[in-house]
């Protein structure tokens, strides 16, 4: 379990680092499909690094997928939807609504498909 935790606040540092450097670009306009599917790269590549340190892995980035970068970016997106992210204001919140999306992709790309 602790795995997962670490896993997912990873996952969670990763989305809240671009979501804070790449959401004013992408905010506008519709574009937000865009920040999501970086969003959901980045989450398969921690995925992968964390994957790799329980094993002797192949290296950074050799276990991208397009398949479970969409998987990432589409739960990133469904729980933006419900847990409403205007219920979210100010850094504390938004540090704990990043974890709870980083814990669910976690255990999104973990499931066996």
């Amino acid at each position: 379990m602790t795995g997962s935790l670490v896993g997912g606040a990873l996952m969670g540092a990763a989305i809240y680092l671009l979501d804070i450097l790449l959401r004013p670009q992408f905010a506008n306009g519709g574009m937000e499909l865009i920040l999501f599917l970086i969003e959901g790269v980045a989450c398969d590549l921690v995925y992968g690094l964390i994957e790799d340190s329980y094993t002797a892995g192949s290296g950074f980035g050799t276990n991208v997928s397009v398949k479970k970068s969409v998987v990432a970016a589409l739960t990133i997106w469904l729980t933006d939807i419900f847990l409403r992210t205007s219920n979210f204001t100010g850094a504390g919140t938004e540090m704990i609504k990043f974890f709870i999306q980083g814990f669910i992709v976690m255990f999104a790309l973990g499931y066996k498909m």
